[in-house]
């Protein structure tokens, strides 16, 4: 859970699922849910990412991810509406 102590806003990112793979070219899914408990929302995310040792896609997924979130209209009105 993300809060700050001069908002009232909560957003909860919980962690569903991951799945990898390794052969020539490793991979993984990455499946992650973000919850606005203010608006009743949930928001699934899902990325899929390659690269050539498992470590580095897992790495990769999570920083696409995170930039899925970050960039999302939904959580961005949320954040920044006053």
């Amino acid at each position: 859970m993300i809060t700050r102590a001069d908002s009232n806003k909560t957003i909860e990112i919980s962690f569903q699922s991951i799945e990898g793979y390794i052969s020539f070219n490793s991979g993984t899914t990455l499946k992650i849910n973000v919850n606005i408990p203010e608006k009743n929302t949930t928001i699934p995310f899902v990325i899929t990412q390659s690269a050539i040792d498992l470590h580095k896609a897992v790495v990769y997924a999570i920083h696409d991810i995170s930039w899925q979130i970050v960039n999302d209209p939904t959580i961005q009105d949320y954040i920044l509406c006053k």
